[in-house]
């Protein structure tokens, strides 16, 4: 008898659940907005910097770390490691476009990893620096 009431009570809650979430609206932080903005932004640019560009490059993707807390090189190398994560899950999902973007990041990390502080050596992204 206490299986057939379980049975039954779980989908029943289970749409209970569904409804509650199916009213909530997810809103983007304001803050992350812009980010992913200015990065997009430096996205569309990055294929025509030359030296002279290469100070906005360098300005854009610093303003973009700072505001997502990118700030210690132990930070940092997580971010890269997450980054090289996303790569190998685009590539798995054959998603050239998704591969492209996440790669152009992983170079900027790679490229101004120098601006983090150092709060460790980063011998364990060798390969990546």
């Amino acid at each position: 008898m206490f299986n057939l009431v379980w049975d039954v009570t779980i989908p029943v809650q289970v749409q209970e659940i569904v409804n509650e979430f199916s009213n909530v609206e997810f809103a983007l932080d304001p803050l992350e907005k812009q980010v992913g903005d200015d990065l997009i932004s430096l996205l569309q640019q990055g294929k025509k910097f030359d030296d002279d560009s290469e100070s906005y490059e360098l300005e854009s993707f610093h303003q973009a770390a700072t505001r997502l807390g990118i700030t210690s090189s132990r930070v940092a190398l997580a971010e890269r490691r997450a980054l090289k994560k996303l790569i190998d899950r685009a590539r798995a999902e054959e998603d050239k476009r998704k591969e492209s973007i996440v790669a152009y990041l992983l170079h900027l990390m790679r490229k101004y990893s120098k601006l983090f502080r150092n709060e460790f050596a980063d011998d364990n992204d060798s390969q990546g620096s």
